[in-house]
């Protein structure tokens, strides 16, 4: 039987150094992070996760490059995670990165970028 799986990944709020502004230089903000991964089919009558991409290491993985130093945007920040993402697990057929700052504008809620990557 063939199938497709995704990983959804919604509302991660990470404290990062982001940002091109002075204050955005000198203080952290929390920023969310969402992503889908779409992946090969795996064997799933097996109850072990050892068969399938373990999503904690791929929350672990977002929080170590989003932490890990400051970036000036947050399209640089995408590029960084989606790359070690797709480096690290080779089942992962595309990615969809959606990064948001808060508070970025005083009449506006958030801003976000959204990008996709293929292999």
């Amino acid at each position: 039987m063939k199938f497709s799986r995704k990983i959804l990944i919604h509302d991660l709020i990470i404290e990062s150094s982001v940002g091109i502004l002075e204050r955005e230089i000198n203080n952290k903000q929390q920023i969310k992070i969402a992503a889908i991964l779409k992946l090969e089919s795996s064997d799933t009558n097996i109850d072990d996760i050892k068969h399938v991409l373990d999503y904690r290491q791929v929350v672990e993985i977002i929080t170590k490059i989003t932490t890990s130093k400051h970036f000036g945007l947050i399209e640089t920040l995408s590029y960084n995670i989606s790359d070690e993402l797709m480096n690290t697990f080779p089942e992962i057929i595309s990615l969809k990165m959606t990064i948001t700052k808060f508070n970025v504008f005083s009449n506006c809620k958030n801003i976000s970028i959204e990008e996709k990557y293929y292999r």
